[in-house]
């Protein structure tokens, strides 16, 4: 693999300093007696400051990151993805592969996700049909854990028919046909 690379360089030199260095690339060695010029020191520009606090003041709360479409959620850092999970009881690390954007953001996606056994959920999800109590936000996302990997694209459908961008916008009076539509998938 051949590369080029260019790289300009513009620095000052005082005259004899440059006479040496003409002479050095030409091959001649010029012995010049002056003294060479002190270099005189340039500020280096200052880097801007982080402003840490400005960021953090500015993540999004966990209503709102719970609440974000999928691309939304491409645009959250890694550090405020994770801190909602665990603020929310699921820890990251004990889910098999690294803590990236996504695979953060398919846990943030179907939060009532258990890490160890997600399979063993939906075994929990029949419960809620048999002994009728009132269905709320967490049953629906337990069942909907197991059932996004393969119908993602279907679930998504029906949460944009009843008027809702995720499980967290969806209104309480679609609780029972969203539940519904899921134990069919």
């Amino acid at each position: 693999m051949e590369m080029e690379v260019k790289v300009r360089v513009q620095i000052e030199l005082s005259d004899a300093t440059q006479a040496f260095l003409v002479g050095l690339l030409s091959g001649r060695v010029i012995n010049n007696p002056a003294p060479a010029a002190k270099p005189t020191p340039v500020p280096a520009p200052a880097a801007p400051a982080e402003p840490e606090e400005e960021n953090e003041a500015a993540a999004p709360s966990d209503e709102e990151i719970l609440s974000m479409s999928e691309e939304e959620l491409m645009n959250v850092s890694v550090k405020d993805l994770t801190a909602v999970l665990k603020r929310n009881g699921v820890d990251p690390s004990k889910t098999e592969g690294k803590n990236t954007n996504a695979k953060l953001r398919k846990m943030i996606l179907a939060l009532g996700e258990q890490e160890e056994e997600p399979e063993e959920e939906p075994a929990a999800a029949p419960a809620p049909k048999a002994s009728k109590p009132k269905l709320d936000i967490t049953v629906i996302r337990t069942l909907m854990a197991s059932k996004v990997n393969d119908y993602r694209s279907e679930i998504k459908a029906k949460l944009t028919e009843l008027g809702a961008t995720n499980v967290s916008t969806l209104e309480e009076s679609d609780y029972k046909d969203f539940y519904s539509f899921l134990q069919q998938l």
